[in-house]
């Protein structure tokens, strides 16, 4: 069983890595002053000013169906945050959506499903690889690339080298593996054979350099590189043999840091040692940075908490039916608790 089934986070990232290829010159369609104006007549109400309102906005069109729409308010929101200058590499991207507070992977993964919608293949692939290039742990956008990757007609072994890819990103997501296993099968080969000698020594001189780094308290990517090691050692992932201790020395490092992927693997980890009110802390700032799962992983244990509680209250209910005076004010004390709580509901 693995002691942590919950936990996922990307490869090991050098300095500077390389981009999966490179990005466009201009991802953009158009120009925001082209689309400002269609989209003025149609929607007067968006704040064309911020880009987490521009995002549902295009959100809502998508779910209408309108992908020109969704993608040109998709558009003036990349548009907005990159400063109409897009990164020429990975850590440009990465950097871009941390200080957009995680909206800008999701919009090069939204964008990326409107123009599959729309037919512009190439289109796809290019955001869908931007978003892969923002955030390597966020398991939807390697499945945007694999979509939009087999709508283009590339080879099977560009499609399953980018599929190993994502499940060295984010090693938990079914979807993924599922994905490997369907293209394992079509080219007729079983899933050791999808790591190259070359690829695993690359692999393995890039976790030595995550380690130096994640060492150097000094080098401004420190926080980083000991979240993913961190996340490696958690795992038992990428040759690292498992070592909770060492795995929680190190997201403790990329957390306090602020690196979202290791508060949210801090908290579960933490999770799995039963502490869970330690854990739920940096959950919350893992929710806080815009993790999806860090605040479904909350959901999760409010839930859980909510239901223990019932089931406390129905046996004291049932001691305080049967004369038990410590359960009766035990009861009375869990309702002003409950009466007090509700009071302070906005």
């Amino acid at each position: 069983q693995n002691p942590l089934p919950t936990l996922r986070r990307q490869a090991p990232r050098s300095p500077s890595p390389p981009p999966s290829s490179p990005p466009p010159t201009s991802m953009s369609p158009a120009s925001p002053a082209s689309v400002i104006s269609p989209i003025t007549r149609e929607h007067g109400q968006v704040d064309a000013q911020n880009p987490y309102v521009l995002k549902e906005a295009g959100n809502d069109a998508m779910r209408a169906r309108d992908w020109k729409r969704g993608m040109h308010m998709f558009t003036l929101a990349i548009d907005m945050i990159t400063n109409d200058n897009q990164p020429t590499d990975a850590a440009g991207w990465f950097a871009l959506d941390v200080k957009s507070k995680g909206v800008l992977h999701v919009l090069c993964s939204n964008r990326s499903l409107a123009h599959l919608n729309l037919g512009d293949n190439i289109a796809a692939t290019q955001d869908a690889e931007a978003c892969c290039q923002a955030r390597p742990g966020f398991a939807k956008g390697h499945q945007r690339l694999l979509a939009a990757l087999a709508a283009a007609d590339a080879p099977l072994e560009e499609r399953r080298e980018a599929c190993a890819r994502g499940r060295r990103a984010c090693p938990t997501s079914t979807e993924l593996s599922d994905a490997q296993a369907a293209l394992d099968t079509e080219a007729g080969v079983g899933p050791e054979e999808v790591m190259g000698e070359g690829e695993a020594a690359a692999l393995a001189a890039q976790l030595a350099s995550t380690r130096l780094i994640a060492d150097d308290p000094s080098h401004g990517q420190h926080a980083i590189a000991a979240g993913d090691l961190g996340s490696a050692l958690a795992l038992g992932a990428y040759g690292e043999v498992q070592d909770l201790t060492e795995a929680e020395r190190y997201l403790r490092i990329g957390a306090e840091g602020g690196d979202v992927g290791a508060q949210r693997n801090l908290g579960m980890l933490l999770l799995q040692s039963e502490r869970a009110a330690e854990a739920a802390t940096y959950l919350r700032l893992a929710h806080g940075q815009g993790d999806e799962e860090a605040g479904a992983t909350l959901d999760a244990l409010r839930r859980e908490a909510d239901g223990l509680r019932e089931q406390a209250i129905f046996k004291l209910r049932a001691l305080a039916t049967n004369g038990d005076a410590r359960a009766r004010a035990m009861l009375e004390q869990l309702e002003a608790e409950s009466k007090a709580e509700q009071g302070t509901l906005c």
